[in-house]
């Protein structure tokens, strides 16, 4: 039992891992908590302190204490950092910014990871699963009816998702989608950042 938001039990964790395990060759920083239903300017400073450190930080502290455990033995590795579908775009009406900011930044931090760790023999992955059926959203009373209203029939099992992760790292893909339905939303989100770099253009060239 780790508290990830917190860097000197996660170096403890590796320690462990390593102690018990031997080399190290595959990190999966998946936890993460909900953050769903509060409007971004309602959001208490500690409902912020927790979801910035469990879903950010805790991803930060495992490339910490992770990547170098990787390193160390000079062969292959794999880091799977786990978004969200939410860190594309955000869902109108569910007032989840604040859970979706978080993801965002681990998409990211994914990014750059990738860039940083290209020709390392280290790959990197980042996780965009749609709905889960995960307790993520059994930690807060308030929650309760919206991860019902998410947990649909198209939402996936667990088992189904740690399959998927697991091809994604054999074949070395770097975004890790679970479900297609959001590409609509996904795409007019980029026509609408497009349409706005042509306006840029737009704008000096007539000024």
């Amino acid at each position: 039992v780790t508290d990830v938001s917190n860097p000197d039990q996660v170096a403890a964790l590796a320690s462990a891992a390593r102690e018990n395990f031997g080399a190290l060759h595959v990190a999966v920083n998946n936890a993460g908590v909900a953050m769903h239903g509060i409007p971004v300017e309602q959001v208490s400073a500690d409902e912020w302190r927790r979801v910035l450190g469990v879903n950010v930080l805790g991803v930060i502290n495992g490339i910490r204490a992770f990547v170098p455990a990787i390193r160390s033995h000079g062969g292959p590795g794999h880091v799977v950092n786990t978004a969200s579908i939410s860190g594309f775009f955000i869902r109108r009406g569910s007032n989840q910014g604040a859970y979706s900011m978080t993801k965002y930044a681990v998409v990211a931090l994914s990014e750059a990871l990738k860039q940083e760790l290209d020709g390392s023999g280290i790959g990197v992955s980042v996780l965009c699963p749609g709905p889960v059926r995960t307790h993520i959203f059994d930690a807060r009373p308030d929650h309760a009816a919206i991860g019902a209203r998410m947990m649909g029939a198209g939402a996936l099992e667990p088992d189904q998702v740690g399959a998927r992760v697991l091809h994604a790292i054999e074949n070395e893909e770097f975004y890790v989608f679970t479900h297609g339905a959001e590409r609509a939303t996904v795409r007019a989100r980029h026509a609408r950042i497009e349409a706005a770099l042509d306006q840029a253009d737009a704008y000096w060239e007539r000024n």
